[in-house]
């Protein structure tokens, strides 16, 4: 079939691709695959909607190019055939459950989800110990109100950063976390708008939930917004970005660099706004590993205080502990640094470049399929845009200066 003249292959249209060079990147969201195309590859791909033929196609190649269009005929359909050969066409039974979606959920037959207006009237004529102010984590704007005034307070405390100055509205959601004893057991029951989310049976466990929540919601309630792991600190009207899993030492170098006077953008989750191409603040608290005591004694104490569990042996902290601490306002992506804390290493620093950088912000994002094509073009213009390293060290100090140094040759 691909070596007949008069076939018109067709692109699966849930692959997401963007110039790059004189070619293409090629994105298979479901199993996070990166293909790199070059120009006339490129061309061929673009041109596969199931209604151009092979012959036209080469046709439109060979012009182009001002080659044979013999050759360029076999060409063409080598090419296809390598798209087929890894998964980048759309079959015919692909074609027919794609056309079945697409009648059900014209005909009504998609289900909806409602939201819970009963049960959240029901919560809102509670009488509540504590009432939080507005809250914002990037599109989520959200209170908390409790029964319990310990888990009130300490939620105050964790979420503190992330308090705005914009007042009462419709749109705002609500944690409600209800407090009782059930046949001798004490239980926190956490909702969200209406939406019983889970039953605990420990007050730090019903801050935990709540904190988890918030990361779980804010990804929903932030359409425009692409989301990487890592952390974020600013440099004069700049961002320097460190993406990475946890335990990879974003938490400890970002700590480090707000001490020493950088701004605080983000811990745990860094948000990208696709619609500007710039990272936005999300200053919720800073996550650590209690081994990261030996560098910051003081956000420490023997008696917590402004400090919540969050899982054995890390704990939140508000960045407002931090001395000298400032709120970083969002900016272009001008540096990232992909940090790795291995004990005993030497600071090594490596350049990423091209396709090899592209693949370490795809390695370390998520919810692609919310944003399509704006997230990638977003992503591989971070890429092309920034300067891109790999960072090794042990000795904090050195990192910090290392960051710092080349914070102040791209500023």
């Amino acid at each position: 079939m691909i070596t007949d003249a008069a076939f018109a292959p067709c692109a699966r249209s849930d692959i997401l691709d963007v110039r790059f060079g004189r070619g293409a990147l090629l994105y298979e969201m479901a199993d996070r695959r990166l293909h790199t195309l070059n120009a006339s590859a490129a061309m061929v791909w673009r041109r596969l909607d199931g209604l151009t033929t092979l012959c036209d196609i080469a046709r439109s190649v060979s012009d182009t190019f001002a080659a044979d269009r013999s050759i360029v005929q076999g060409d063409v359909a080598a090419v296809v055939a390598r798209f087929e050969e890894v998964g980048l066409l759309i079959t015919s039974d692909e074609a027919a459950l794609a056309a079945r979606s697409a009648i059900a959920a014209e005909s009504g037959e998609v289900e909806s989800v409602e939201r819970p207006v009963q049960l959240l009237a029901q919560l809102d004529a509670l009488e509540w110990a504590s009432v939080s102010p507005v809250y914002r984590a990037v599109g989520l704007m959200f209170r908390v109100r409790s029964e319990d005034v310990d888990v009130a307070t300490e939620l105050g405390r964790v979420l503190r950063s992330l308090s705005t100055t914009r007042g009462d509205g419709d749109t705002d959601h609500v944690y409600s976390i209800r407090a009782r004893v059930h046949e001798g057991v004490a239980q926190w029951r956490v909702y969200f708008d209406g939406k019983a989310i889970k039953t605990v049976v420990s007050s730090d466990a019903a801050v935990a939930l709540v904190l988890w929540h918030i990361d779980e919601a804010v990804v929903t309630h932030s359409p425009d917004a692409l989301f990487f792991h890592g952390a974020a600190v600013q440099f004069g009207e700049r961002v320097v970005m460190f993406p990475g899993p946890m335990n990879s030492g974003t938490s400890t170098l970002t700590t480090a660099l707000v001490r020493r006077g950088l701004p605080y953008l983000s811990n745990g989750e860094v948000a990208l706004d696709v619609s500007v191409g710039a990272a936005v603040p999300f200053p919720k608290a800073i996550s650590l590993d209690g081994a990261t005591r030996v560098f910051f004694p003081e956000l420490f104490p023997d008696e917590p205080t402004g400090t919540a569990e969050l899982a054995p042996g890390r704990w939140h902290i508000d960045p407002a502990a931090i001395v000298g601490a400032t709120l970083g306002t969002g900016g272009r992506v001008a540096l990232v640094i992909s940090p790795h804390y291995l004990a005993g290493a030497a600071t090594r620093l490596e350049r990423v470049t091209d396709v090899d950088a592209v693949r370490l912000l795809l390695d370390n994002s998520y919810e692609f399929a919310r944003l399509g094509n704006r997230a990638f073009d977003a992503l591989v213009t971070v890429a092309q845009e920034a300067v891109v390293f790999r960072l090794e060290y042990s000795e904090l100090d050195a990192a910090c200066e290392v960051v710092l140094q080349l914070a102040r040759e791209i500023r």
